[in-house]
């Protein structure tokens, strides 16, 4: 009885190993997301040097458009902005929070986490500095909208 009991765990071990190496296997995409000045019609300001921008850039792209393939995505988001804390949700084209239903969060500052954990109901809350990786699964979203809030 024991032993097959410890089979059985090994199996359900190598399966959850294989399913968390397979979204480690998927492309990379950093998004790095600094706050920048912007000047009187919204241009920013690349050389101007500040604490506070009013302009949220990702990869110093201010309101930045990625087409997106119903497939897995993996997702690097690093907080550079020099005084500002962000909360990362996906919206829907309605507005409606999917970024629990379709992401696993799977590193922070900490490393690669054990076993991915459900992106957060409430938004991810990345502080000055911090960096977390995403996974997020589009499949069920092709031919939609969704925007990173």
């Amino acid at each position: 009885c024991v032993r097959a009991c410890v089979r059985a765990c090994v199996r359900a071990c190598v399966r959850a190993c294989e399913a968390y190496v397979a979204l480690l296997s998927v492309t990379l995409h950093p998004l790095v997301m600094p706050a920048q000045k912007s000047d009187q019609c919204c241009a920013v300001l690349r050389r101007l040097p500040c604490r506070a921008g009013d302009i949220n850039t990702v990869n110093g792209v201010p309101w930045p458009e990625m087409p997106l393939e119903p497939k897995w995505y993996h997702f690097r988001f690093l907080n550079v902005a020099t005084s500002r804390p962000f909360l990362v949700k996906f919206k829907n084209e309605y507005g409606r929070d999917v970024g629990p239903e379709i992401c696993r969060v799977i590193a922070s500052d900490g490393g690669y986490r054990p076993n991915p954990i459900a992106f957060p109901p409430e938004g991810l809350q990345m502080g000055i500095a911090e960096r977390y990786e995403v996974v997020c699964n589009f499949e069920r979203y092709a031919g939609r909208q969704l925007y990173l809030w």
